[in-house]
């Protein structure tokens, strides 16, 4: 039978597109204490995969890594992790563009059955993929205050937005390949 949840060891090194039939029911990846490990562009595409958890140890998450995760609902960040935060108990990730920051100014990841967001003020990049087949996702709130300066490319991409308004300092919008 086909595991829901598993764990991965820390002598895993890459996570490189989850199309095995025995992951397809998969539901919840932890991981143990993992150094240098490698989350590919599209890692989780296709997967059934609904909940994950980002130990401290893992602090660089490549672009596109959500691609794909229609199912992803639950992205648990260890409260150690210097790069990474979860916020909204849990659903929506924010990231640090310098480690050695205090600042989260980047959006890394939106769960795929929310209907509203709102960017906090202090977030300067929405990354690549990360409303990536957000279906249900009908409004997203950007305050005229916001620093929000790029948006990356795909960042939006097969979702299901009605509303979103930009501010005045947005400067890039990315929509090459």
């Amino acid at each position: 039978s086909n595991p829901a949840n598993v764990i991965l060891s820390d002598d895993i090194r890459i996570i490189d597109h989850i199309h095995s039939p025995i992951v397809q029911n998969l539901k919840k990846l932890h991981f143990q204490i993992i150094i240098n490990l490698n989350i590919s562009e599209g890692a989780f595409s296709g997967a059934s995969i609904t909940n994950l958890t980002i130990p401290s140890t893992i602090v660089d998450l490549k672009e596109g890594w959500c691609k794909g995760a229609s199912q992803l609902i639950k992205l648990n960040i260890s409260p150690n992790n210097p790069r990474y935060k979860s916020i909204n108990n849990g659903g929506f990730v924010v990231g640090k563009s310098d480690i050695n920051s205090n600042d989260y100014d980047i959006f890394v990841f939106c769960p795929r059955d929310a209907r509203e967001i709102i960017i906090p003020d202090t977030i300067k990049v929405i990354s690549s993929y990360s409303f990536h087949k957000c279906k249900q996702l009908e409004t997203v709130k950007i305050s005229k205050k916001s620093q929000l300066t790029t948006i990356e490319r795909r960042a939006f991409s097969k979702s299901s937005i009605f509303s979103i308004s930009f501010p005045s300092s947005l400067l890039l919008v990315s929509l090459s390949e």
